[in-house]
């Protein structure tokens, strides 16, 4: 890198030439500190775009980033959560007592020759070492009656299992309705969850981790 460096250098110097004399006389009248001043603030102007763009690259990255085969995501970033900063960080497989805090939807997620819309409830842990520590359910997948696409009432038995466990079932004719999920049917529930990890080799080669969940029972305490 040292090497990297020292070129970098000198090429920044071949191109004053251009401008300046090869040797800057004593004579020169310019106020050096002052020059400096600018060219230190001008680079702070260019590192903060640049932060930008890369910050602006990662979205778009990260919304198409392929989570099965014959699986992608439709340009909306908020379907798919890397593990990053704030609450969200690597939770050890295990079970967890946990609070539904949020849901984020994505519509139209194309499964092959099926369509679906796609549910990814937002758990944070209320208990134990890992208390506050939030972790995104797996997917929970609606596929859909649409034209020109594949529908077999079976694939939604996950969704089905789901609404089962949170009672939010309802029997029609001899089927079960499966509503449009909303996420303040779900906000502030008490469940037990079920965590384990999953992973993707990214653009780079770099193997990432991140660790999903899904509800196996329904918490429900009645208050003293």
């Amino acid at each position: 890198m040292n090497k990297e460096i020292v070129e970098l250098v000198a090429e920044r110097i071949e191109k004053g030439k251009e401008t300046y004399p090869d040797i800057i006389p004593k004579e020169d009248e310019r106020d050096f500190l002052h020059e400096a001043l600018e060219e230190a603030l001008d680079m702070c102007v260019y590192l903060a775009g640049e932060i930008l763009r890369m910050k602006e690259l990662k979205k778009q990255m990260t919304a198409k980033v392929l989570i099965g085969k014959d699986y992608w995501l439709s340009d909306s970033p908020a379907y798919f959560d890397l593990i990053g900063g704030s609450g969200k960080s690597k939770l050890p497989n295990g079970n967890y007592r946990a609070t539904i805090i949020d849901m984020t939807t994505v519509t139209d997620i194309k499964c092959g020759s099926f369509i679906a819309d796609v549910f990814k409830p937002v758990y944070k842990v209320t208990s134990g070492d890992y208390k506050d520590i939030e972790v995104s359910d797996n997917g929970i997948f609606r596929y859909k009656q649409v034209n020109g696409y594949e529908y077999k009432p079976n694939k939604n038995w996950g969704i089905a299992k789901f609404m089962q466990l949170m009672n939010m079932t309802k029997e029609k004719d001899g089927r079960i309705d499966l509503p449009y999920l909303k996420r303040n049917d779900l906000t502030n529930k008490n469940v037990k969850i079920v965590v384990w990890g999953k992973s993707f080799t990214n653009e780079k080669n770099d193997e990432v981790y991140y660790p999903v969940a899904r509800v196996v029972e329904l918490i429900n305490e009645v208050p003293f």
